[in-house]
C-alpha cells in the first residue's frame, strides 16, 4: 500500500484516556459438535472420532464445516454456524450410499462459476472431485480417469492427498495438494466440465514450505497485499503434529512463497491439548478477523476434536492469538449483518444500514438486469457497483456527475449467487467478486448508506467498520500469545501516544495517526523517547509471565519499559548480531493478576522499532535439583544420587528450569561411540516422538556431546541451524566424569565444558522460552550433580 503523508497529530502531553475491560461471552477448546462421526474402530465402542481436518467454508452468511470421515464409514457430514462456535448437524454433503466417500480424507469446498466443488482423498489414495448447487447435499462426482466406470478409482484423478482448491484474481481454479517425498504442489483446473488427470496443467511448487519431514493440508488466505500458505505435518498421531506458514507479497506465481524463520503458528504437546493440525482459514464474522479451524488429538488413535482461534496476520507475521485451551472471547459479529427483511426502502433504493468512513461489507445477491449495489451513499452522490454483460464497474457519483473508477470483466453465472466485499481503507480500496480482487480503487472515508438498488435476490448483507485487520487492534490479546506490535488500541491518548505520529494513505492504522516502518517484510511500530503503546490483554490466571519483543537493529541501546496492572519492568536493547536485521528481545518477568486489563509499552529513551511482542507463563524462580524432573519419554532413573537417562531417545525435563536468563552447572559421564547422540536441551519446549517425524522432535537448542567435536544446533522439529562448534581436544567423554557449565542470557548461548572447551552463540531469532534437559538419542548419559540459578 502507498504512504502518503495526509496530516500530523497535534503535539503536547494529552491526559491519557483509561482502558474500560468489555463484558464477553466466551467459548473452550476443544468444541464439542453435536452430530460428530462417533465410535469406530480406531476409537472403540465408547469413543467418539469426533471432527478431524476441519474445513470450514463461509457462503451466504453461514459457515459450513466439512470434516474427514471416520475410517470404517462413507458419507461427508456437513455442519452450519453463524457464529464459528455452536454448530447443526445438517446431514451429509455427499451421501455415504456414493461409495468413492468411504474413508473420505480431508473434504473442501469451494464456490466457483455458481456452483459448489468438493474434493477428498478418499483413504489417502488420490483424489475425487463432486459438485453440486447447494453446499449442503447433492454432490455428485463429476471426476473421471481412465479407468472403467465400475472401478472405484474410476473418478480418482490422483495427486496425493489434502487437495485444497485455490482460485486466482485471474479466475483460474487451482487444486493445491501433497507430493512425495515431502512437499506441496499445486495443478490448474482447466475444465470444470471435465476434471480428470488429462485436463489438469501442469505441476507447480508452492513455493517454500518444509516441516524438516511429510507436509500436508494446504490453504491459502490474504490480508492487504500478503497471501499466507498455511499447511501441517508430519503425521496425524503425532503430539508435534502442527501448523506453520509461508508468505508472500503480491501474489501472482504460486511458486513464490516465502517461508520465515520462526514460521510456527500452532503447536502444543501437553496431554490435555496436543496433536493441533490441519488447519482451514478463514473471516470471522465480523468480516474483518481471520480465524483458523484446527482440530486436536484425542485417545491414541485418529480420533480428533474441533477447535477455533484467531490469527493475527501483519506484513510477514503470522501469528495465533494464543494456541487456547481455556475460555476466551468469541468472534465478534458484524456491525450489522442480515438478510432482505432488513432492508428498508428510500427515496426508490433498498437500504441496508450506514457504516463509517472506513469499512468492510459484504453484499450477496443475484445479478440481475438494473440491479445495483451502492456504498458510501449521501443524497445521491456515492459509489455505485454495476455488473453489465459479465462487466463489472465501480464507478463514483458526485453532484449527479459520474467518474469510472476500475472495471473488469467477471463470470456472472445465470440466476446464482455472487457474493461482493468491499474494503474501503484510507486510500486504498478492493472490490472482490465470488473471492477474486477484482477492482482496486483510490478509496476515500466514505461513510454513508449501503444496499441495493432491488430488494429481489437479496441474501446476507453485512458491514463492519473495520479493514485491512483494524478488528485487531482492541481484541483480547490471550496470554500466553504472541501478536504483532502494531495491533495496539485505537484511539490517540487512549492506545498509543507518539509525537512523530501522521496519518499515511494506505496505512496500518488505516485513518489514525501511525509511525509504522518496514523492516523486510514486517512491520513495526516506531516509538521515541516518551511514546507509548498499550494493549488489551486477558490473563487466564495470576502467575510470572516472561514477555519478549522482535525489535530492528536501529533499536539497539534503547530502553523499553512494560507495565501489566502494578508490574513493570525495562529493558535496554542489544545490539543485533553480526548480518542480522532483527534480534529477539527479553524484557522481564511479571507477576500479572488475572483478568482483563492492559499491556503499556513505553520508550524511556533512545529509539525502538518493534515488530511483535510474546508473552510465556513460567515458574518464577521456583527451586529446582537433580532428582525433580519430569520423564518424557524413554528411560530415566534415579540411583544413588545419580540421574541416568537411556536411549533410545530417552528425554527429562528439569522442573522450574524456564526462566530465559539462568546459569546451570552440570557433571555428567557417558559412553561415547560413533554411534552415540546424547547431550543437553536447552530452552526446548513441543517435544514429542513418533516414527514418522524428524528425530530432533523439539524447539528449542541441543548441545551435542561427541567424540571429537561438541555442537550447539537450533532445533525446530530438525535441525535448522548448527549456531557453534569445538574440538573436544584432550577431553574424553567416555572416561571420567565432566563439568558443563552454561549460561543463557537473552539471544547469547554460552558453554564451557572441562574449562577448556567453550562455545558462544547468539540467535537472532532466539527461543527464548523452555526447559532445560537431558536427549539421550542413541547411548546412556549420567548425570550426577547439578545446579541452577536464575540470573
Amino acid at each position: 500500500m502507498a504512504s502518503i503523508v495526509l496530516s500530523s497529530c497535534s503535539e503536547g502531553a494529552k491526559t491519557e484516556i483509561g482502558y474500560i475491560p468489555p463484558e464477553v461471552e466466551r467459548y473452550e477448546n476443544p468444541i464439542e459438535i453435536e452430530g460428530q462421526w462417533g465410535a469406530s474402530a480406531a476409537t472403540g465402542p465408547d469413543g467418539q472420532y469426533g471432527i478431524g481436518d476441519p474445513f470450514v467454508m463461509r457462503f451466504n452468511g453461514k459457515y459450513y464445516l466439512y470434516p474427514s470421515t471416520s475410517d470404517p464409514c462413507s458419507g461427508i457430514k456437513v455442519f452450519e454456524s453463524d457464529d464459528l462456535v455452536h454448530w447443526t448437524d445438517k446431514g451429509y454433503a455427499v451421501a455415504p450410499t456414493e461409495e468413492t466417500s468411504h474413508g473420505a480424507y480431508a473434504p473442501e469446498v469451494v464456490y466457483y462459476n455458481g456452483y459448489f466443488y468438493l474434493c477428498q482423498s478418499r483413504a489417502g489414495q488420490g483424489h475425487y472431485i463432486y459438485r453440486s448447487e447447494s453446499p449442503t447435499e447433492g454432490f455428485e462426482l463429476i471426476s473421471t480417469s481412465a479407468r472403467s466406470p465400475e472401478n472405484i478409482d474410476y473418478g480418482n484423478i490422483g495427486m496425493g492427498i489434502d487437495g485444497s482448491f485455490y482460485v486466482s484474481d485471474d479466475g483460474k481454479l487451482y487444486l493445491l495438494h501433497t507430493s512425495t517425498p515431502a512437499g506441496l504442489k499445486y495443478n490448474e483446473i482447466t475444465d470444470v466440465s471435465d476434471i480428470n488427470p488429462d485436463t489438469l496443467g501442469r505441476t507447480g511448487e508452492l513455493g517454500t514450505a518444509n516441516l524438516n519431514h511429510w507436509i500436508e493440508g494446504p490453504g491459502i488466505f490474504r490480508r492487504g497485499e500478503f497471501s499466507y500458505l498455511t499447511y501441517t505435518g508430519n503425521h496425524v498421531i503425532s503430539s508435534g503434529y502442527r501448523v506453520a506458514y509461508s508468505y508472500a507479497e503480491n501474489l501472482s506465481d504460486l511458486s513464490s512463497f516465502i517461508q520465515p524463520v520462526d514460521n510456527v503458528t500452532l503447536i502444543d504437546t501437553a496431554a490435555e491439548h496436543r496433536g493441533l493440525g490441519h488447519a482451514s482459514n478463514f473471516y470471522g464474522p465480523d468480516l474483518d478477523s481471520i480465524y483458523t479451524a484446527y482440530h486436536s488429538l484425542v485417545g491414541s488413535g485418529p480420533a480428533r476434536r474441533y477447535n477455533l482461534d484467531r490469527y493475527f496476520a501483519s506484513g510477514s507475521v503470522l501469528t495465533a492469538n494464543g494456541v487456547t485451551h481455556r475460555p476466551v472471547a468469541v468472534p465478534s459479529a458484524p456491525g450489522k449483518g442480515g438478510y432482505a427483511e432488513q432492508l428498508t426502502q428510500q427515496q426508490g433504493r433498498f437500504v441496508f444500514g450506514e457504516t463509517q468512513d472506513f469499512f468492510t461489507a459484504e453484499f450477496n445477491f443475484i445479478p440481475a438486469q438494473g440491479q445495483e449495489l451502492f456504498f458510501g451513499a449521501s443524497g445521491k452522490d456515492g459509489y455505485i457497483l454495476r455488473v453489465t454483460d459479465g462487466m463489472l464497474r465501480l464507478v463514483r457519483t458526485e453532484s449527479g456527475t459520474e467518474r469510472l473508477l476500475g472495471e473488469k470483466q467477471v463470470f456472472v453465472a445465470d440466476g446464482k449467487l455472487a457474493t461482493v466485499r468491499i474494503e474501503n481503507g484510507d486510500g486504498v480500496g478492493y472490490v472482490y467478486w465470488n473471492g477474486m480482487r477484482v477492482i482496486e480503487y483510490a478509496a476515500e472515508a466514505a461513510s454513508g448508506a449501503l444496499g441495493y438498488a432491488q430488494e429481489e435476490g437479496v441474501g446476507y448483507t453485512a458491514y463492519t467498520n473495520d479493514v485491512f485487520g483494524t478488528s485487531d487492534f482492541e481484541v483480547l490479546k490471550n496470554f500466553p500469545t504472541k501478536f504483532p506490535a502494531v495491533d495496539y488500541l485505537k484511539g490517540e491518548n487512549r492506545g498509543f501516544s507518539i509525537r512523530n505520529a501522521e496519518r499515511k494513505a494506505g496505512g496500518v492504522r488505516v485513518g489514525e495517526p501511525e509511525s509504522i516502518v518496514r523492516v523486510g517484510d514486517a512491520n513495526a511500530v516506531t516509538l521515541e523517547e516518551g511514546d507509548w503503546v498499550k494493549y488489551a490483554v486477558d490473563v487466564p490466571q495470576d502467575g510470572v509471565y516472561g514477555l519478549s519483543a522482535e525489535v530492528s537493529a536501529a533499536s539497539a541501546g534503547a530502553t523499553l519499559r512494560i507495565t501489566i496492572g502494578d508490574s513493570v519492568t525495562e529493558t535496554t536493547i542489544p545490539s543485533v548480531p553480526e548480518g542480522a536485521a532483527t534480534v529477539r528481545v527479553y524484557l522481564g518477568a511479571l507477576n500479572v493478576p488475572s483478568g482483563i486489563g492492559t499491556m503499556k509499552a513505553e520508550v524511556v529513551s533512545g529509539h525502538a522499532e518493534v515488530i511483535l511482542f510474546e508473552s510465556a507463563q513460567t515458574s518464577g524462580n521456583k527451586s529446582t535439583e537433580l532428582g525433580r524432573y519430569d520423564l518424557v519419554n524413554g528411560t530415566a532413573e534415579l540411583s544413588d544420587g545419580a540421574l541416568a537417562v537411556r536411549g533410545e531417545r530417552g528425554v527429562i525435563f528439569w522442573e522450574n528450569t524456564d526462566s530465559v536468563n539462568f546459569e546451570a552447572t552440570v557433571t555428567f559421564s557417558c559412553d561415547m561411540d560413533l554411534m552415540t547422540n546424547v547431550g543437553f536441551m536447552i530452552r526446548s519446549q513441543h517435544y514429542s516422538y513418533y516414527p514418522d517425524q524428524p528425530a530432533e522432535s523439539w524447539r528449542g537448542y541441543y548441545l551435542q556431546l561427541g567424540g571429537s567435536i561438541v555442537a550447539l544446533h537450533r532445533y525446530d522439529y530438525g535441525n535448522t541451524g548448527t549456531l557453534d562448534t569445538a574440538r573436544v581436544g584432550s577431553s574424553d567423554f567416555s572416561e571420567g566424569v565432566h563439568t558443563l557449565k552454561l549460561r543463557a542470557e537473552g539471544d547469547t548461548i554460552t558453554v564451557t565444558i572441562d574449562e577448556t572447551i567453550e562455545l558462544t552463540a547468539r540467535d537472532s531469532c532466539a527461543f527464548l522460552y523452555g526447559n532445560l534437559g537431558v536427549y539421550a538419542g542413541n547411548g546412556d548419559i549420567t548425570v550426577h550433580a547439578f545446579a541452577y540459578r536464575v540470573i
